[in-house]
């Protein structure tokens, strides 16, 4: 899922429109995002026993197409690109493509390998 927890989005469908907040959680099996203010619902709750009846607030799950990243780099709507990173014993980071163009990639240790996330905008990366 290209977009995760704390990303700032814009929401493009429903009531909320064209508003930015961050993304409080993500349910990728069900394709839902619950973004902080956005599609607050009310319930009445009944009194039980000693605690008296009340209303409560909630943020409902919008459907993950309903919702655009934002670039926090330009401030606007971007799209994602992921780019696999091989980080070697020096802490030398390489693009995948180049680490294997290398003539001694053999003989180099690999400490780690990423996939992080860059935006289509601002060509940066997106933490």
């Amino acid at each position: 899922m290209k977009i995760h927890k704390w990303d700032i989005v814009k929401v493009i469908a429903g009531k909320d429109k064209w508003k930015d907040w961050k993304i409080l959680r993500v349910f990728s099996e069900k394709n839902l995002v619950i973004v902080e203010w956005i599609n607050k619902v009310c319930r009445h709750v009944k009194k039980q026993g000693a605690t008296p009846g009340k209303k409560v607030t909630f943020e409902k799950g919008i459907n993950i197409s309903n919702v655009a990243l934002i670039c926090p780099h330009t401030k606007e709507i971007t799209k994602i690109w992921y780019n696999k990173i091989i980080i070697i014993e020096d802490w030398t980071q390489y693009n995948e493509k180049e680490f294997y163009n290398l003539e001694n990639y053999k003989d180099l240790k690999i400490k780690c390998r990423k996939k992080i996330r860059i935006s289509k905008k601002s060509w940066k990366q997106i933490l």
